[in-house]
């Protein structure tokens, strides 16, 4: 299962226009489901359920479903109010089948857009395989040992000086190698506050933190990027505890 946060924004910040309208394109053979979560509920109109793309609105053939969602400040130009803003978290439980790519795109389109503006929106190319904090593989996810870890990678730390006192005496990952591997390799996951970067005293201060176990702003505090999209103490914790989760790392 994996959770993608999407923001909204407009190159002039403009925050009070007539509404959106897009749709999250997808390749049906790969998910077992997509759904929408967390959604920004002023002026939302409606969501659709997932329909057959075939008129290809993202001129990709091999995404054939889509979810249409759309918003509509009915009484006048005033959607969203607030610039950046999250509008939705798309939620995507991957099928068996995916075992055979590295990763797979989400694709997004405009259905409508307010007079004078247009979506620009990239893929999202979603690694296949779920990240986790449990970096060293021993089923559970803590501040002394994958904390550490995952702080010492983001500042550049490698070799023995990555895992001196900090692998579980039941990790399954051992060597600095296979360590340094899974960070790197979990890196785009672990741009916590969603800034597009993911560095040591942000992303890597606020994951041994809340593996610590704080929360509020004695998990914030001076920890999320100045360009950050995902800024709010709870939000930054459930993202957390969501890569923390023994589901995530772990076979039952």
């Amino acid at each position: 299962m994996s959770r993608l946060p999407l923001y909204y924004t407009t190159v002039d910040s403009n925050a009070n226009l007539a509404g959106l309208g897009f749709r999250i394109h997808f390749n049906a053979n790969y998910v077992n489901e997509v759904r929408l979560e967390g959604l920004f509920e002023d002026s939302l109109i409606s969501i659709s359920e997932a329909e057959f793309d075939t008129e290809d609105h993202d001129r990709d053939p091999l995404t054939d479903r889509y979810i249409l969602i759309a918003w509509a400040a009915i009484s006048g130009p005033t959607w969203p109010g607030n610039v950046p803003i999250k509008i939705l978290d798309v939620v995507i439980d991957a099928a068996d089948t995916m075992v055979e790519l590295d990763e797979y795109p989400i694709r997004f389109s405009a259905s409508n857009t307010a007079e004078g503006y247009r979506l620009s929106a990239p893929s999202i190319y979603n690694p296949v395989g779920t990240a986790t904090l449990d970096i060293d593989g021993d089923c559970e996810a803590k501040a002394l040992t994958d904390g550490l870890l995952v702080i010492r990678r983001l500042f550049g730390f490698s070799g023995n000086s990555l895992i001196a006192g900090s692998v579980s005496g039941n990790a399954s990952y051992a060597t600095a190698e296979e360590i340094q591997e899974r960070i790197d390799g979990f890196a785009a996951a672990l741009d916590v506050d969603a800034d597009g970067e993911t560095k040591a005293l942000t992303d890597g201060l606020l994951i041994i933190r809340r593996l610590f176990g704080f929360s509020g702003q004695s998990l914030v505090a001076g920890s999320v990027g100045s360009g950050a999209m995902r800024t709010d103490p709870a939000e930054i914790a459930t993202y957390i505890d969501a890569l923390a989760s023994p589901e995530a790392g772990c076979a039952p």
